[in-house]
């Protein structure tokens, strides 16, 4: 035959691209306090969905601070799209003190998923966040936003490696006759989130 089908070809750990100075700090106090890391990137599609993405983060930022974040150790890394140029949105996901919830523009996303507290990754399923996550043996929560992520989500939940998140905000976004709650959306991300650190 003319093509052979082949997995993902992934980079060799020795080559993984190194986090930079003050997130390796973020991450040694995460140790030093033996915490656990949800990481959260919702690739380019953040822009499309700003309005949930937003409730999500305001969310996130009061559960960081909440008894049951602390209780548990919970830390969590959102890493924002490099490539958006809205930047008036991205500014509104800094203004959350709490050290528990750190916000990154872009991270070597192979290299947080290959840190030993990284346990969790909430993500929209793209092909190349879940190869990354299935090559670190990292779950995933996904919320699927659109094209192949829904048939993605379901293929992660049926051989244990994710959970699927639904409904997507990808319907109410391409179809004014049909609406999600944000609210509800929102909490069970972050309800399925706890679970799946129990879980793991």
């Amino acid at each position: 035959p003319l093509v052979k089908m082949v997995g993902p070809l992934m980079w060799n750990e020795s080559n993984y691209e190194p986090v930079s100075k003050s997130l390796q700090d973020w991450f040694d106090i995460v140790e030093l306090n033996k915490g656990i890391v949800v990481y959260i990137s919702f690739g380019t599609n953040l822009q499309h969905f700003s309005n949930t993405m937003g409730k999500l983060y305001n969310n996130l930022c009061s559960k960081s601070s909440s008894k049951s974040a602390r209780k548990n150790n919970v830390w969590f890394l959102w890493s924002l799209a490099r490539n958006s140029t809205l930047t008036k949105e991205k500014t509104s996901f800094t203004n959350c003190d709490e050290s528990h919830l750190r916000i990154e523009h872009w991270v070597p996303q192979q290299s947080i998923l290959n840190h030993p507290t990284v346990r969790l990754f909430v993500s929209h399923g793209g092909a190349n966040s879940v190869h990354e996550s299935l090559a670190e043996a990292v779950p995933v929560v996904v919320v699927p936003l659109g094209l192949d992520q829904f048939d993605v989500a379901s293929r992660l939940e049926a051989v244990g490696a994710g959970i699927k998140i639904t409904p997507s905000p990808f319907l109410s976004f391409f179809s004014s006759s049909t609406t999600v709650d944000d609210e509800d959306l929102v909490q069970r991300i972050v309800d399925t989130t706890y679970i799946s650190l129990q879980n793991n």
